[in-house]
């Protein structure tokens, strides 16, 4: 059924309890995803979290193979596979002549070649679009709660490890010299935080879609604040608001939920991108302190 009249879906949405459910589940994943994001495009990884996303798919996969559409086999599995991956390209970034970008393509091509291999193997189709693109709208109250969970989880690390996520994001090679092991105990944990977000947004928009409110949110953010607290700020808004629309912008237009959220992300991304103070408007039209003589 199509709803043409957008305060129709936003009535739906506050009286519908799983709409509610799935509107909350969203809007909770973007507050803790988006601040993730804003880590990687500070540190020049953007492609870690796509990486990610690939990378939890073998876990996944043989989660599900081995218990179906079991929430505590598709997690673990979904954390093992994606620990495991993000880890092994650190360490070897670390301790090879590969930057972190090469290391990550090569685990990153692995991970999706063998995770689309086991989700074929025995899923039938719509169990593979289930596992790729998400059903948020098909959320229970125990993958709610996990998500919620992982969130608070997640927001707790960054502010009491703030200091030293800090230190090792914006100067690792002066941490490295002053204590090598916090340097690497702080880079891992880092990275084990992003990956179970990365397998709490995937229980809502799939293993492909969930990479969207990761990263969207954050390079938006990063059109219109440069500084890192206003840019952690601006980016879980900007998810938060982003879900927001688009699941009701798919009530509306009878569209598939993950599809719409990701639609609405990315043309706050592509306004911003133009419009942003830190975009291209900022090039074209300098103020006077930055134009050139």
């Amino acid at each position: 059924m199509a709803f043409t009249a957008p305060w129709e879906a936003i009535t739906l949405l506050l009286t519908d309890p799983w709409l509610r459910q799935a509107w909350l589940a969203l809007a909770v994943a973007a507050l803790a995803a988006a601040p993730c994001g804003v880590l990687l495009v500070t540190r020049r990884m953007s492609l870690m979290g796509d990486a990610m996303s690939h990378a939890i798919l073998p876990g996944v996969a043989t989660g599900y193979l081995l218990a179906g559409f079991s929430l505590p086999a598709i997690t673990v599995g979904g954390l093992v596979a994606g620990v495991a991956v993000a880890w092994a390209a650190g360490w070897a970034s670390r301790n090879t002549a590969l930057f972190e970008d090469a290391t990550l393509a090569g685990f990153q091509l692995s991970a999706l070649a063998l995770g689309i291999l086991l989700i074929t193997a025995q899923g039938n189709p719509t169990d593979v679009m289930h596992l790729l693109f998400g059903s948020v709208l098909a959320l229970d109250r125990a993958t709610l709660g996990f998500i919620v969970a992982t969130a608070a989880v997640t927001l707790l690390t960054l502010v009491v490890c703030r200091r030293a996520i800090a230190f090792e994001w914006f100067d690792s090679e002066t941490f490295r010299r002053l204590d090598t092991r916090a340097s690497a105990r702080t880079y891992y944990l880092t990275l084990a935080v992003i990956v179970a977000m990365m397998v709490a947004v995937f229980q809502a928009l799939g293993a492909l879609l969930g990479l969207t409110l990761l990263m969207l949110p954050a390079l938006t953010a990063r059109l219109w604040a440069n500084r890192l607290l206003p840019t952690f700020v601006t980016a879980a808004s900007i998810g938060a608001a982003g879900s927001t629309i688009g699941l009701c912008a798919a009530l509306a237009g009878d569209w598939p939920p993950g599809p719409a959220v990701a639609a609405t992300l990315s043309l706050g991304y592509l306004v911003s991108l133009f419009f942003a103070p830190y975009g291209l408007w900022r090039r074209r039209h300098p103020s006077p302190k930055h134009r050139v003589a």
